[in-house]
Protein backbone atom coordinates (compact mmCIF):
# COMPACT_ATOMS: atom_id res chain seq x y z
CA UNK A 1 0.00 0.00 0.00
CA UNK A 2 2.85 2.05 0.34
CA UNK A 3 6.65 2.26 0.18
CA UNK A 4 9.51 5.01 0.67
CA UNK A 5 13.06 4.60 0.88
CA UNK A 6 14.70 3.63 4.20
CA UNK A 7 17.37 6.24 3.80
CA UNK A 8 14.22 9.02 3.54
CA UNK A 9 12.66 8.38 6.93
CA UNK A 10 13.43 8.43 10.43
CA UNK A 11 10.31 7.37 11.61
CA UNK A 12 6.05 7.01 10.47
CA UNK A 13 2.93 7.66 11.37
CA UNK A 14 0.17 5.30 9.31
CA UNK A 15 -3.74 5.82 9.88
CA UNK A 16 -5.89 3.20 7.33
CA UNK A 17 -9.20 3.03 6.47
CA UNK A 18 -10.51 -0.59 5.11
CA UNK A 19 -13.88 -0.97 4.08
CA UNK A 20 -15.70 -4.20 2.04
CA UNK A 21 -18.73 -2.03 0.75
CA UNK A 22 -20.20 -5.38 -0.04
CA UNK A 23 -20.04 -6.44 3.72
CA UNK A 24 -20.28 -3.10 5.32
CA UNK A 25 -17.63 -4.02 7.06
CA UNK A 26 -15.22 -0.98 7.99
CA UNK A 27 -11.79 -1.15 9.85
CA UNK A 28 -9.49 1.51 10.97
CA UNK A 29 -5.84 0.85 12.11
CA UNK A 30 -3.09 2.99 13.06
CA UNK A 31 0.77 2.01 12.86
CA UNK A 32 4.32 3.40 13.86
CA UNK A 33 7.41 2.57 12.95
CA UNK A 34 10.83 3.86 13.67
CA UNK A 35 14.11 3.39 11.34
CA UNK A 36 17.88 3.97 12.40
CA UNK A 37 20.99 3.15 10.14
CA UNK A 38 19.48 -0.03 8.79
CA UNK A 39 17.39 -1.18 11.97
CA UNK A 40 13.69 -1.00 11.29
CA UNK A 41 10.62 -1.72 14.08
CA UNK A 42 6.83 -1.06 13.73
CA UNK A 43 4.17 -1.61 15.99
CA UNK A 44 0.43 -1.65 15.41
CA UNK A 45 -1.32 0.25 18.19
CA UNK A 46 -4.99 0.67 17.73
CA UNK A 47 -7.48 -1.37 15.33
CA UNK A 48 -11.26 -0.87 15.17
CA UNK A 49 -13.56 -2.75 13.24
CA UNK A 50 -17.58 -3.29 12.26
CA UNK A 51 -18.80 -6.85 10.43
CA UNK A 52 -16.24 -9.13 9.82
CA UNK A 53 -12.21 -7.80 9.70
CA UNK A 54 -11.55 -6.70 6.51
CA UNK A 55 -7.32 -7.03 6.65
CA UNK A 56 -4.18 -7.33 8.37
CA UNK A 57 -1.01 -4.96 7.75
CA UNK A 58 3.12 -5.53 8.63
CA UNK A 59 5.68 -3.29 7.63
CA UNK A 60 9.23 -4.05 6.48
CA UNK A 61 12.32 -3.06 4.70
CA UNK A 62 12.69 -4.70 1.08
CA UNK A 63 15.00 -3.47 -1.46
CA UNK A 64 16.09 -0.44 0.47
CA UNK A 65 12.35 0.56 0.80
CA UNK A 66 10.08 0.66 3.91
CA UNK A 67 6.77 -1.39 2.85
CA UNK A 68 3.57 -1.20 4.03
CA UNK A 69 1.70 -4.36 3.80
CA UNK A 70 -1.65 -5.90 3.26
CA UNK A 71 -3.21 -9.10 3.51
CA UNK A 72 -7.24 -8.58 2.98
CA UNK A 73 -8.88 -11.33 4.85
CA UNK A 74 -11.54 -11.87 1.79
CA UNK A 75 -11.44 -12.13 -2.11
CA UNK A 76 -14.10 -9.44 -2.02
CA UNK A 77 -13.59 -5.79 -3.59
CA UNK A 78 -11.52 -4.04 -0.71
CA UNK A 79 -10.63 -0.36 -0.69
CA UNK A 80 -8.39 1.55 1.27
CA UNK A 81 -7.49 4.83 2.02
CA UNK A 82 -3.56 5.34 3.75
CA UNK A 83 -2.94 8.57 5.81
CA UNK A 84 1.24 8.58 6.14
CA UNK A 85 3.19 11.27 8.35
CA UNK A 86 6.59 10.65 7.42
CA UNK A 87 9.52 12.18 9.69
CA UNK A 88 12.64 12.84 7.87
CA UNK A 89 15.82 11.01 8.26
Amino acid sequence: LFEVPDTDVSSLDIYIVATIPSFLSRQVTKLMAVNISGTFNYNEYGSLSIGVPVADFTMGVSGGNVQLYVTPSSSYATEYKVVVTQYSA
